[in-house]
């Protein structure tokens, strides 16, 4: 049996649909992304690896390679996986529950072990199980950790065959590795974008100051930045601004037009979208194309403000995307305001989308 039928989140699958969040279909004017960023190890040092896309990491056992077809790692002649996922952190308190007192577990299921885990700044529970699938014994250690930004949670499952080789002092020491990435990784991260995007635009010296700050950043991509304490954000409690580039010659407004509606009609977790304005302009001599529309958020219902402004280059464009409530979309907007007239399509974009990794430090037990 290949992994991935064995791949099963134990009780997680009606909660991991809140991880989608608000993304963009890539073929609607971001880039298409690989599955997760390559890592350079050193001998010396272990380094911890962050999956694309998540604001957390860890030190993978050695054999195992970052997978191309989920966030994680695995060792496919081991049949052997690490599953990661992040979810916005209001979702802690009822997770924890499930996993202390789940409704109904899998079939198969035997619980081995149930344990607090510590983590700095936040809590952590450990669930350490057994499942039989299809006459084999698959094995699982689950890793909840919250903290203030956001929730992580992190499955390692081995099969049967592979308990030898992944003892349970191996895992618990990967688990241990965990972290989450720190405001340095993140600007390092900044420094790969196609685009050049200034972080110390809504600080203190800014008129009109909100708190926007990036957030997230897809290295050689797309970046996110939201006004609030939160790294992820669900039922548009915070408001958003994701800002994503590509290469791509769009001439004229006709085709600038269609590109843009095209681009505004994928953003999904929003429903019901109504344009209320869609025009095209120039500024300084360069083609934008911007729409203002309404809808209600996917997973709340809460009415939402969407704006989008595209501006389109000789062989390069830039996406700005603003997803707000209404008591917070006019100041939201004004950042848009300042932010579109700041960033600039960076020239030495570099195109190797370098891995990032730090130096762990031990936080679990």
């Amino acid at each position: 049996m290949g992994i991935t039928k064995k791949i099963t989140l134990l009780t997680f699958a009606s909660t991991l649909a809140f991880a989608s969040g608000l993304f963009l279909r890539p073929e609607a004017g971001f880039i298409r992304l690989p599955a997760a960023i390559a890592n350079e190890q050193t001998p010396e040092q272990p380094q911890r690896v962050f999956p694309q896309g998540l604001g957390f990491g860890l030190v993978p056992p050695p054999d195992m390679q970052l997978s191309q077809r989920f966030p994680g790692f695995e060792d496919e002649a081991r049949e052997t996986a690490i599953m990661m996922t992040e979810l916005p952190p209001d979702l802690f308190p009822s997770l924890e529950k499930n996993l202390r007192e789940p409704e109904q577990e899998p079939e198969g299921f035997k619980l081995i072990s149930r344990e607090a885990w510590p983590v700095n700044g936040g809590k952590g529970v450990l669930v350490v199980a057994s499942q039989l699938h299809e006459g084999e014994t698959i094995y699982k250690w689950v890793l909840l950790r919250g903290t203030p930004a956001s929730v992580a949670v992190v499955t390692f499952q081995i099969s049967s065959d592979a308990r030898d080789h992944y003892t349970d002092d191996v895992v618990r020491a990967t688990l241990r590795s965990v972290g989450d990435r720190d405001h340095a990784q993140i600007v390092a991260d900044v420094q790969t974008l196609p685009f050049i995007i200034d972080e110390t635009l809504d600080d203190a010296t800014a008129e009109d100051r909100t708190g926007f700050r990036i957030a997230r950043v897809i290295p050689g991509n797309s970046a996110m930045l939201t006004d609030g304490p939160k790294d992820l954000v669900q039922g548009a409690e915070q408001p958003i601004v994701l800002v994503g580039g590509g290469k791509a010659a769009i001439l004229g407004r006709l085709e600038q037009d269609r590109f843009a509606r095209q681009a505004f009609s994928s953003l999904s977790g929003v429903r019901g979208m109504q344009v209320r304005r869609a025009e095209g302009v120039t500024r300084d001599g360069v083609d934008w194309h911007e729409i203002e529309g309404e809808g209600q958020d996917a997973a709340s219902g809460v009415k939402v403000r969407v704006t989008q402004a595209v501006r389109f280059d000789r062989s390069d464009f830039i996406r700005f995307v603003l997803v707000a409530r209404d008591n917070a979309y006019d100041d939201a907007a004004r950042f848009l305001d300042r932010l579109r007239d700041t960033v600039a399509i960076r020239t030495d974009a570099a195109k190797d989308e370098t891995p990032t990794a730090d130096k762990p430090s031990s936080e679990g037990g």
